[in-house]
């Protein structure tokens, strides 16, 4: 509230919102924040016509497989998205991915606007680290443990792209 007196001194203020995905996922993601209280703060924020709102998505091998839905509910809300990847730590980045499974993780981005699915495909033509992605793994499962969360149930698409062989090792870490 004492934001929004300050910024009524404004004709216009600009303000871009660190949101990486919905619900359940965003929690996991953005640990400690709650998604109805993410709604509430857009919420009032839109209602303000001197604020700008829009939304700096951090995009990670786990985000990746929902960005469709993610960016359909932001522009149906009216609410503009950019990018940013992680770049470091590398083992949270989308270039670790398998290039194996390039087309399916495409799939679930196919309806971006064509210069964010361009920026998309840059980021994951990348030659692939599954070491590091392992270690992305490792890294959850160990954050899981202590959060009292599951990777696997919160983004369960990113495990049903894999061959077995791989999810049955992350079951395993998990």
């Amino acid at each position: 509230q004492k934001l929004i007196e300050l910024w009524q001194q404004f004709k216009a203020v600009k303000v871009t919102c660190s949101i990486d995905d919905l619900e359940d996922r965003n929690e996991y993601l953005r640990t400690g924040t709650k998604w109805e209280q993410v709604l509430d703060n857009l919420d009032t924020l839109q209602q303000l016509p001197w604020i700008n709102v829009s939304v700096c998505q951090t995009v990670s091998w786990m985000n990746i497989f929902y960005m469709n839905e993610f960016h359909e509910f932001m522009t149906a809300r009216d609410i503009p998205v950019y990018l940013n990847f992680v770049h470091d730590p590398k083992f949270l980045s989308v270039r670790v991915l398998p290039r194996s499974k390039l087309l399916d993780i495409l799939q679930f981005c196919d309806r971006l606007p064509k210069y964010q699915l361009d920026n998309i495909r840059a980021n994951l033509s990348v030659e692939e680290n599954v070491e590091q992605w392992s270690n992305g793994v490792k890294y959850n499962a160990w954050h899981d443990s202590s959060r009292n969360t599951y990777i696997v149930k919160t983004f369960p698409r990113i495990f049903e792209i894999l061959p077995k062989s791989v999810r049955e090792k992350v079951e395993a870490v998990c």
